[in-house]
Parts: structure tokens; sequence; C-alpha cells
């Protein structure tokens, strides 16, 4: 389902991602979520990870995650329809991808997969479809992809903490005890609230910014005052005989 049109206005930057005004009524929903709205998370993922150098990155990393979405063509931008998420997991040499339809990315997923893994490590990794719910409608496979991407990025900085990132073990226990569609579903308002809880924050520095400007111009006017009305007492004095 397409989302109302509306002004495209930049009310957002985070990081090297964007929101613009009509990403709001995305939203609020129905709609299937864009490219700079899944920018946006998994760049706010990336900064409240507890270990940000150990996730979104290739060599030498426990853990990897890759978006995938279906579009053919990369120089079209908002192309696709649906997205997934292909995760590389280094200790068990595994990428694993979970699709909220079933398979229906399986076949980018995989494509991804063949072009990737020889940037991750020397040694062949396999590949294999993994747990998830399904998906009960045609817009929120989005919703899904961030739901999993922070229940995964949770999951591994607990393990870490305990010492035990480095085994075998995989996340797919608490896949399915803690996702649901009601869970994912609530990832929307979630996510709105936090576009406009960042926006009143930068708003708020934008502003101060500009009264700190002000304050320091209203200074400077002042020494400069200061400053010649020095100078002039200075002239009259030698004018006195």
């Amino acid at each position: 389902m397409a989302p109302p049109s509306g002004d495209d206005d930049r009310i957002l930057t985070y990081g090297d991602s964007t929101v613009v005004r009509s990403d709001l009524s995305i939203l609020c929903g129905p709609h299937y979520l864009n490219d700079r709205l899944i920018h946006f998370f998994f760049s706010h993922l990336a900064v409240s990870c507890s270990y940000p150098d150990d996730i979104l990155l290739l060599r030498d990393k426990a853990l990897v995650l890759f978006p995938v979405n279906d579009n053919p063509d990369v120089n079209l931008a908002e192309g696709g329809s649906h997205w997934s998420l292909l995760i590389c997991h280094v200790p068990s040499r595994e990428f694993v991808h979970h699709d909220s339809s079933g398979c229906l990315n399986s076949v980018h997923a995989y494509k991804l997969y063949q072009l990737v893994q020889h940037f991750v490590g020397d040694v062949q990794f396999g590949y294999h479809e993994g747990p998830i719910p399904r998906q009960t409608n045609g817009y929120d496979c989005g919703l899904y992809v961030m739901a999993i991407a922070r229940c995964v990025c949770e999951w591994y900085c607990k393990v870490k903490n305990n010492g035990s990132a480095d085994g075998k073990e995989k996340w797919f226990d608490v896949l399915r005890e803690q996702l649901n569609g009601d869970k994912v579903h609530e990832l929307r308002g979630e996510l709105l609230s936090l576009v406009l809880k960042l926006t009143q924050q930068n708003d708020l520095k934008k502003r101060g910014h500009v009264k700190l400007r002000v304050f320091q111009e209203l200074i400077n006017a002042i020494k400069f005052l200061t400053a010649c009305v020095r100078k002039r007492k200075l002239e009259e004095k030698k004018l006195k005989p």
C-alpha cells in the first residue's frame, strides 16, 4: 500500500541517514517501509548497541546484519516490494536468512550470501533459512526486519556480557519467545515516537545554538561599543589643554 503524498521536507538527520516529512505518514501506517526508514533504524541500532564495533561490519566481526530488498535495479531509489534479513554469524560460520513471507526473498538473499561470504572469512560459510513469525499482510515486512535485528542485537550483547559470544549458540530461541505479530506491529509506533523525539531534540539544539549565537553577537557589540567609548575618551583627553 502506497503512503499518501506529502511534503518531503527533511525533518531529521541522524548519522548519514535522513527522515523526511512524508515518512511520518508511512509510520502512521499501514504502509510499506521505505529505504530511508530502514536506513535510519539501523543507524540508530548501531549507535544504541553496547558493542557497535562488533555489529554491522564485515571482516573479523562476530555478527553482521544485511537488510535484503528484492529491488533488481540498485540505481532505482525506493524500488522493490519486500524486505528480509540476512545474518552472518561468524562463530558458527553460517549465514541465516529470516524472511517473514517464508521464501519470497530467498533468491535475493542467496545471491547476496554468494557475493559477501568471501569478504567475511577465508573459510566457506553455510547458508540456511531461519525461523521467524509469518507476516499477515503485504506491508509489514520492514517491521519484521527491524524487530528481528533489534532482538538479535540484544541477544548478542547479552551473550557477549556473559562471555559466550564466540560460541555456536544462536538467537533462534529468543526469536521464538519474544517475537509475535503484536510485538512487531508495536514497533511502528515506537519508531514514530523515536523520530519525533529526536526531531524535537534537534530543534531544541538548533534553538540553543541560535540563542548562543545571538548572545555572542550581543557580547561582541558591547565590547565594540566599550572600545569606541574608551577611544573617544582618550581622544577627548588629548584635546584638553
